[in-house]
């Protein structure tokens, strides 16, 4: 799989350069047949392109949280958290973060923020969390995950194939 995911980031790194050149050369084209209003018109046309897309803002809303309680109900002090690495591809790694605090009421450690994220490199590929859900700890402090989202497989920004991604397992919640 990290061949695959290598292949992929240097396809999209070729592409993307070929295209600057592209770009260069339209450029300095327009310039010399139509001026250099023209020129500055094109460029910024071009740069309108890397504006932010539709599947960027959907991007930013945030996975839906299951099992976890509002932040303003817990006690701030005993706080737990849980890492784990969900996916380990040599040259990416797709991270879950799981912070846990002290309900009020019941005086139990109950999950309060979930996070997942891509890290390092990701040309080409853009991973969208959809759904996080999270245990309280048992008595060891061991939790109960479940991760589910879309690894985007994109080409100069346009997605080419989306594959979904379910993750289960177990993690220790440890204090911070």
């Amino acid at each position: 799989m990290l061949i695959l995911y290598l292949l992929w980031a240097l396809l999209n790194i070729f592409l993307f350069i070929y295209l600057l050149g592209l770009y260069y050369r339209a450029v300095r084209l327009v310039r010399q047949e139509y001026g250099v209003f023209a020129a500055c018109v094109l460029v910024f046309g071009f740069l309108s392109f890397g504006g932010c897309s539709s599947d960027r803002q959907k991007s930013n809303q945030p996975p839906d949280l299951v099992n976890f309680v509002p932040k303003d109900s817990t006690e701030q002090t005993d706080l737990l958290r849980a890492n784990v690495d969900l996916e380990n591809g040599g040259l990416f790694r797709i991270r879950l973060w799981v912070d846990y605090g002290r309900d009020k009421k019941t005086q139990q450690s109950v999950p309060i923020s979930g996070v997942s994220s891509f890290n390092g490199l990701s040309a080409g590929i853009w991973w969208e969390p959809q759904f996080i859900y999270a245990s309280r700890p048992d008595a060891v402090g061991h939790v109960r995950y479940t991760v589910h989202g879309t690894l985007h497989w994109r080409l100069l920004g346009a997605t080419v194939f989306s594959e979904n991604k379910l993750y289960k397992g177990t993690a220790l919640a440890k204090e911070q």
